[in-house]
């Protein structure tokens, strides 16, 4: 809200007071509104009689506020119907004195054709992802300035702020406008599921829009060791062709023994770490791994020839 004040004293001529308006002539009003909605102006003096209140709007029109009143507060509505700012001069006058006060306001549309490109998709966790505004050819202006904060959902945020207040020669948006009004950057340090909320303030509206990215590695992981051991050998496990995150996995033996990783483990990056076996006796074991995340699986299968060492043979034999 504006408040304006504007004060006139009581003046001599040849010695003798001549009566003027004693007053303190204020105005309260909204500088930015919404388009369509009336704007409400609150004048006040201090004291004063029959006077009018008249209002030069954008030095093109005049329009009566208030005719022959002598009421110290009054309340003068007006729809504007054009978007953008406005002048005027708004004069107080009786026959004795007059004043004047030029004030300017600003009507703009509530926030309409923004769009966000759809982030709602499946990312690497190594993934550069870009969230993009647009402004639609038919979006109605003025809205003015566009200032929006982007809550990535893992305690970063991202600022910015653009315009929707041109208009071309005919009426519509310039071209140079309707190209992506901003970009903004972001990438994911570990995996999961993010809300991420895009808030847009202008001068009259704000406007909230909630996206769900999910940051998910794509697997293509096998297992590998050797295939030939010697009974109480220890096999060593690992993992190729590992994304950047961890995974969830589950190796069973073939012995009937078998490893299991935590959930809590999706939330780390894979740390190269390798398991380990030993097979007690001798025979054909059929090793199998399955890995998997919220959207992706991977599994390997082969076979390990545990056989018995030169000691045991010469035992046996």
């Amino acid at each position: 809200m504006r408040l304006i004040k504007y004060c006139k004293k009581k003046h001599l001529k040849n010695n003798v007071h001549v009566p003027t308006i004693k007053f303190s002539f204020q105005i309260d009003y909204p500088v930015n509104s919404l388009l369509g909605e009336l704007t409400i102006f609150n004048i006040s003096l201090t004291s004063g009689s029959d006077y009018t209140t008249t209002a030069v709007i954008d030095n093109q029109r005049t329009v009566t506020c208030n005719d022959s009143s002598s009421a110290l507060v009054f309340e003068w509505t007006y729809n504007f119907t054009n978007p953008g700012p406005t002048s005027l001069e708004i004069i107080i006058a009786n026959d004795i004195s007059n004043m004047s006060q030029s004030v300017v306001i600003y009507k703009y549309y509530a926030i309409n054709g923004i769009s966000i490109t759809n982030i709602s998709k499946v990312y690497n966790s190594t993934e550069n992802l870009t969230l993009s505004f647009n402004i639609d050819s038919t979006a109605n202006k003025h809205q003015g300035s566009i200032n929006f904060s982007v809550a990535w959902g893992d305690s970063n945020y991202s600022e910015g702020a653009f315009t929707v207040d041109l208009l071309g020669e005919d009426g519509n948006l310039p071209q140079e406008e309707i190209i992506p009004a901003g970009k903004i950057h972001h990438s994911y340090s570990i995996q999961g599921n993010y809300t991420v909320v895009v808030t847009m303030h202008s001068p009259i509206d704000t406007l909230n829009q909630t996206y769900t990215v999910y940051v998910w590695d794509k697997l293509s992981v096998v297992l590998n060791s050797t295939t030939e051991a010697k009974v109480n050998e220890v096999i060593i496990f690992s993992f190729l062709n590992t994304p950047h995150s961890n995974f969830r996995f589950l190796v069973t033996y073939g012995d009937g023994s078998s490893i299991e990783n935590l959930e809590s483990d999706l939330y780390k990056t894979f740390d190269n770490s390798t398991l380990s076996k030993a097979y007690a006796n001798t025979g054909i074991y059929h090793v199998m791994m399955k890995a998997w995340n919220p959207f992706y699986n991977s599994s390997w299968a082969y076979q390990i020839n545990v056989t018995g060492n030169f000691f045991s043979c010469l035992f046996l034999c």
